[in-house]
């Protein structure tokens, strides 16, 4: 039986429903436990995402193994649940816990790597962005990411260790039905594990991609003003001289203020050197 947030009154068995609103409260998850003879498990599954867009959260699972009434019960805080009808014609087939309750881990690995190929997915478009050069788009989305790598990176942990510790225990390895698919789901989600690492180098290199990026295009912003005020720097010179006050009686002190193509020869000089220092500032790769 399928159990949602809003649907705990549903619970036919008052046990199992103070087994549910007990381990809410308890603090931790990634282990199993019996309260007799009842096996209840912690952990979180991935909700909230999709292929294309990551928004992924981890919402506390609390599976009841009841093998006295053959059936088994799956809360999740979440009500988003996804893909469940196979688990819920299972749990609600009576008489095969072990089936049922394989079902249910089934589902939460399911659930960890499709989560885990949509962080792959949004590592990937981050990169993307990276050569686009959307500078403040990456440092938002590389941020999100982060984030989520270490909640997603605890749960599964948490998760494999569940699992572990119901395969080396006897008592709780008799609730499920293949062994052997137990050791591969912890392979699996071991690997995922190390994905995962491999994600977080992604987003180191992408960050410190993204901070090189910055600081060339500072020193692009940097050159240009430069550029502009070593154009600008020799008419502004050229200014200065002819703004200077000196007796005209004498031919030494500044002629050209008596001449009468002064003024136009003054702004030719400006205009002149001007495009020259452009050009030459061009050919250098400044402009």
């Amino acid at each position: 039986m399928v159990i949602q947030r809003d649907r705990l009154a549903e619970i036919p068995h008052q046990a199992i429903s103070r087994l549910v609103k007990e381990y809410r409260e308890y603090p931790g998850e990634g282990y199993c436990e019996f309260e007799d003879e009842i096996l209840v498990c912690i952990a979180s599954i991935p909700q909230g995402y999709s292929e294309k867009v990551l928004g992924l959260t981890l919402a506390r699972a609390i599976s009841i193994v009841d093998p006295r009434e053959g059936k088994v019960y799956l809360y999740v805080e979440d009500s988003s649940l996804r893909s469940i009808e196979n688990i819920v014609r299972k749990t609600r087939k009576p008489g095969d816990a072990g089936e049922a309750f394989q079902a249910v881990l089934e589902y939460i690995y399911n659930e960890y790597r499709a989560a885990l190929e949509a962080i792959g997915s949004s590592v990937d478009i981050v990169e993307d962005m990276i050569e686009r050069e959307e500078l403040l788009a990456v440092v938002r989305e590389t941020y999100r990411l982060r984030r989520i790598l270490i909640d997603f990176r605890r749960g599964l942990r948490n998760y494999i260790q569940m699992l572990r510790e119901i395969h080396s225990d006897q008592n709780m390895a008799r609730y499920i039905k293949n062994l052997g698919r137990l050791l591969e789901l912890i392979d699996e989600l071991s690997i995922g594990l190390e994905t995962l690492e491999i994600y977080r180098e992604m987003l180191i290199s992408i960050r410190e991609t993204h901070a090189t990026l910055v600081g060339v295009k500072l020193n692009e912003v940097v050159k240009r003003l430069t550029a502009i005020t070593l154009v600008l720097m020799i008419p502004t010179l050229i200014a200065s001289i002819y703004g200077m006050n000196f007796d005209r009686s004498y031919p030494l002190n500044m002629p050209e203020l008596s001449w009468s193509f002064g003024y136009i020869y003054a702004l030719g000089l400006m205009v002149v050197s001007s495009i020259a220092g452009y050009l030459i500032l061009k050919a250098r790769g400044w402009f």
